[in-house]
């Protein structure tokens, strides 16, 4: 059966690469712009001086350096407002957008807002005030406790698809698309329902029994989610305990491990949180627990290699410290017990 043995897209305006390529002129006229702003007629007189300076300390080495120095400093006073006249970034970091950002084109003119899920989809929607609050940071709750997450929201997945579609060069609004938002939200709300639940709960309701022997479910099927990748990893989960006095209903360890499961993941954290759960409500005298799984993030990427398998265990109580113990566990997993 086996062998035994876990950003942001920054928007950068095209006037920025024109202005490097030309030289050091453009940015000759920043410091000019930069230093007196509130002035439109001195700005373009210091541009101008400061230009003429340059060119005339050209030769000269250092009066150069000390020009670029100035005109880079002021570049980057400057450059501010220049992105904020540009599409704005995607990420927390531009977290102001979904508050309330540059509207599109549509509600400009007073059309139908921009959201997908809301009405038109428009190109360059992600820079509009209609946008959802997808984008401020303090709405995603990373450091949050898993109990005090909210649902997935279905509006924020279907736009957040339409952005990605847009990012790899497709086109969300042709036909073959157009419905494929709506598909991933519905299948990550599926797929990803152990975020709001907790499954310790499935263990809580149990009966007392006089059995102190070994209890094994294996060959549990799963389905998770690597949370590196965002691709699956799918394979069989085996469970045993040796109750202490106190025993659950069979299917209540398949429910475990499907809770753990629906859940961005990897094996390893995947395996110990499964054991962790059962040692800390049963409270037997010890927990084992085996997975074995392929994973598409290496087999159709990467180092594509198919049909490779991963084996993680996590032992608890008598499992890790009684080798006879964890040997006649692992032996009655391969059916040889």
């Amino acid at each position: 059966m086996f062998g035994l043995a876990k950003g942001g897209f920054e928007a950068v305006a095209g006037d920025e690469e024109d202005e490097e390529a030309d030289g050091g002129d453009d940015d000759r006229d920043v410091v000019g712009l930069a230093e007196h702003g509130d002035e439109v007629g001195d700005e373009v007189e210091r541009g101008d001086e400061v230009g003429d300076q340059g060119e005339q300390d050209k030769p000269g080495g250092a009066a150069d350096g000390a020009v670029a120095e100035e005109g880079a400093a002021g570049a980057d006073a400057a450059g501010g407002g220049e992105r904020e006249e540009a599409a704005p970034a995607f990420g927390a970091a531009q977290g102001e957008v979904g508050a309330g950002g540059r509207e599109c084109e549509e509600h400009e003119d007073g059309g139908d807002p921009c959201v997908p899920g809301h009405g038109k989809m428009v190109s360059r929607w992600r820079g509009c005030g209609c946008w959802p609050g997808a984008l401020r940071s303090e709405d995603y709750g990373g450091t949050q406790q898993l109990s005090n997450r909210t649902r997935p929201d279905r509006d924020r997945i279907r736009a957040a698809v339409i952005e990605m579609l847009s990012a790899i060069g497709d086109d969300p609004a042709r036909e073959g698309l157009l419905e494929t938002p709506r598909r991933i939200s519905d299948m990550y709300v599926e797929i990803f329902e152990g975020l709001g639940a907790d499954p310790r709960e499935h263990l809580k309701v149990g009966f007392e029994v006089a059995h102190d022997e070994m209890v094994i479910l294996r060959n549990i099927p799963f389905y998770s989610m690597c949370e590196h990748h965002f691709l699956p990893f799918h394979g069989e989960a085996h469970v045993g305990y040796i109750p202490d006095g106190r025993v659950v209903g069979v299917s209540k360890l398949a429910r475990v491990v499907e809770g753990y499961a629906r859940r961005p993941q990897i094996q390893e954290q995947l395996t110990s949180q499964i054991a962790e759960a059962i040692m800390e409500v049963l409270k037997p005298d010890g927990v084992g627990v085996v997975i074995e799984a392929e994973h598409l993030c290496m087999t159709m990427r990467g180092v594509r290699k198919p049909g490779s398998r991963m084996i993680t265990s996590a032992m608890r109580g008598d499992f890790r410290d009684s080798h006879v113990t964890r040997a006649e566990f692992l032996s009655l997993l391969q059916g040889k017990g």
